[in-house]
């Protein structure tokens, strides 16, 4: 039998019927059903994937020099969860398949070959854009391998131009680079338009540092700060390509005790930083080299050498330089010597860096669960001394698949909980919300099309909300109906009949807020995707085009289910702020 695998696109479709199986991302409907899997119907159990990746990470920590310690542990996590799982996935649906079925022959959509080449991105937005990079890129060659050692003929469709990959590398890392270094020192002059907000603190009682980088991390924390002023400070970061609009955010919500996290930037620290990096990568890299070229990661599908990784972390390494001077100097300048230092990151490397610079200040630091986490196995993502989930279910489920990390692990309190009265519902559907979620584009037109489809049917109207991270180009065709970044949670609860998202966090604002939500979770991705809010039992998780339908047409059944599923789900998972148990908390913390 003969194999197609597609790693990039479906621009071969007309070949596809005469393979006798097809491997995709996304199955076809030119083809029979099957005759095509897809990677994602092949999961490898992540614990045994983490077993070997620790053992065998710990061990090469173990040999480098000292200088890319830092570089190196701080990405453990990302490492793990957006390179290693979803590499040995893929190849353990490819080896899956072959076995399954006495595959004799196999080809690949596209191939090409470098050697050497490992692409990893550090953020989740240069993930989604996949930056200058393919699958076929990296995973073509390693197919091939496995190929080889089970004596498989392997070819291909098209070949790529190994100068063009060497350019889109080049590009990638150093021109990237290059850009990160304008934009940063555009960013602190840029600064230079806001002013900087008074200090007003209660001396008595214990601070709260807190960093947030991003919107999505500023509009969760929000309550908890404005509950807790005068008592926290804020370092407020930015993304590059939407500069200012988390800062804006703050000014517009709370207006003392922030900071730019730019104000502590000195114009020397970026050139400090891409020098640093290129002695990193090029001429200190000769003692690196020397220390661990040879070592691998073996994950039995396949092997990665972490020396292949070198550049892409240097490259990385450059906003997490930054973010550690800044919290060290935004601590310094506060005088923080009684409090608590606070990462609103989750498996990002920040939190490394955060929890760096609060123990040269003798503190304590905290990371608090602001987006969706999947309760699955990880790497060491907990770099502070606690990580506070934001629901206990949550936090038993996470318990569970990491029992090693289960010591750091806390629940004081659910922090966005509404103080402000709740607004009943009207009975007849007249306006929809629509939150945006940045990944599955396709999938999401294709509801928001669907909704909009039923407008006259229903008599209501849709509007959407785009993510802190979507385009507002993405969005174009329905420029009119797009929300202002602005309107808040209470505005959008006030106005709103129903609220429609994917698998996105703000699902649980809508219980929170006492706001009917429904989820559309229609792709194999977001069936995976497991959370407290996420119930398949709930009437309001729908997995089709005609459960959206049938909703609309018995609103009024959903309303009245949906407030009394709603008070007991708040009830099971003890969605309260209690301030004097969060205050005793933070008392017991502190003194340990």
């Amino acid at each position: 039998m003969n194999l197609l695998i597609v790693l990039d696109d479906t621009k071969y479709t007309k070949s596809w019927d005469k393979y006798d199986l097809i491997l995709c991302e996304k199955k076809t409907q030119q083809i029979s059903s099957d005759k095509q899997f897809t990677f994602d119907s092949f999961q490898p159990e992540r614990s045994e994937i983490l077993e070997m990746y620790d053992s065998q990470y710990n061990a090469f920590l173990k040999l480098i020099p000292i200088a890319y310690i830092d570089i190196f542990e701080s990405n453990r996590s990302t490492a793990f969860h957006g390179l290693i799982v979803d590499v040995y996935s893929r190849l353990l649906a490819v080896s899956d398949v072959i076995t399954k079925f006495n595959i004799t022959e196999v080809t690949c959509d596209c191939y090409v070959y470098t050697r050497n080449y490992i692409p990893f991105y550090e953020a989740f937005g240069e993930i989604n854009l996949k930056l200058l990079f393919k699958n076929s890129d990296f995973l073509s060659s390693l197919i091939k391998d496995i190929c080889n050692d089970k004596g498989i003929k392997f070819s291909y469709l098209k070949e790529g131009s190994k100068f063009i990959l060497n350019l889109k590398i080049f590009g990638r890392r150093y021109c990237l680079l290059l850009i990160k270094l304008l934009l940063s020192i555009k960013a602190y002059l840029f600064l230079k338009k806001f002013s900087i907000n008074r200090i007003d603190l209660d001396e008595n009682k214990p601070q709260f540092y807190i960093s947030v980088r991003s919107t999505v991390h500023s509009e969760f924390l929000l309550p908890f700060v404005q509950k807790y002023a005068p008592n926290c400070l804020i370092v407020v970061g930015e993304r590059q390509f939407a500069y200012g609009e988390n800062r804006n955010f703050w000014e517009r919500n709370f207006n003392f005790n922030v900071f730019p996290e730019g104000f502590f930037f000195r114009i020397g620290d970026f050139f400090s930083v891409f020098c640093k990096i290129i002695v990193l990568i090029f001429w200190d890299s000769r003692r690196f080299k020397k220390a661990v070229k040879s070592f691998e990661i073996n994950f039995g599908s396949f092997k990665i050498k972490p020396y292949n990784l070198l550049p892409e972390f240097c490259i990385a390494y450059f906003e997490q330089y930054l973010h550690f001077q800044s919290i060290k100097r935004f601590l310094e300048y506060t005088n923080a010597n009684n409090g608590i230092v606070i990462s609103t990151e989750q498996l990002t490397t920040y939190p490394y860096w955060l929890s760096k610079a609060a123990r040269e200040r003798q503190l304590k630091s905290l990371q608090i669960q602001t987006t969706l986490l999947n309760p699955l196995e990880h790497a060491d993502f907990v770099r502070a001394d606690k990580f506070l989930f934001y629901d206990e279910g949550l936090l038993q489920a996470f318990s569970i698949k990491n029992p090693l990390l289960k010591h750091k692990f806390d629940y004081w309190g659910f922090l966005k909980t509404n103080d402000t009265g709740l607004s009943n519902k009207n009975k007849t559907l007249n306006k929809i919300i629509y939150f945006t979620q940045p990944y599955e584009y396709e999938s999401e037109d294709e509801i928001i099309t669907f909704i909009i489809q039923m407008e006259k049917e229903f008599g209501f109207r849709l509007l959407i909300k785009l993510h802190p991270r979507d385009q507002f180009s993405r969005f174009k065709k329905f420029a009119e109906r797009i929300l202002s970044k602005d309107v808040s949670m209470n505005t959008m609860r006030d106005q709103f009949d129903l609220a429609i998202t994917r698998t996105s966090t703000i699902g649980l604002d809508c219980f929170i807020n006492d706001l009917p939500v429904i989820f559309c979770v229609m792709s194999e991705t977001g069936k995976k995707i497991s959370a407290t809010f996420l119930d398949k039992q709930y009437l309001g998780y729908i997995s089709s085009f005609e459960g959206i339908k049938g909703l609309f047409a018995n609103y009024n059944d959903f309303l009245n289910y949906f407030y009394k599923y709603n008070d007991t789900f708040k009830k099971k998972n003890n969605l309260i702020f209690d301030r004097e148990k969060f205050d005793e908390k933070v008392k017991m913390f502190m003194a340990s």
